[in-house]
């Protein structure tokens, strides 16, 4: 299994949302978080660089706004929709966010690469 970890001061999300924000979020994602704290948003910022860099160990191309992530019913992330690349590969693919005060942490882990 290859697991990736990137790690997002909550401080720099705030720029960064102001910046980029289509870069990370589509409309319909961005909606389901308005209203939500600094650190919800920095946690899904921090998770979908994670992914981005999943996939590109996998040598596919993709960008943070191409996964789309959603709450599960227990609060646990999970990515709704398309994802780039084969569907097996996805299936392995198991992520967590965790934040503190000051930092936002998204965790990837999936296959070594393609079957």
């Amino acid at each position: 299994m290859r697991a990736v970890l990137c790690t997002l001061p909550i401080v720099e999300a705030q720029d960064l949302l102001a910046r980029e924000r289509s870069r990370y979020f589509d409309d319909r994602e961005a909606a389901s978080l308005e209203g939500a704290p600094i650190r919800t948003w920095a946690g899904r910022m921090a998770l979908k660089e994670a992914l981005v860099r999943l996939w590109q160990t996998w040598d596919l191309s993709c960008h943070p706004r191409d996964f789309r992530i959603v709450g599960a019913e227990n609060g646990a992330p999970r990515i709704a929709g398309e994802v780039p690349g084969e569907p097996e590969i996805f299936r392995e693919v198991r992520i967590s966010i965790s934040h503190s005060r000051d930092t936002a942490c998204g965790l990837a882990v999936g296959p070594e690469g393609p079957r």
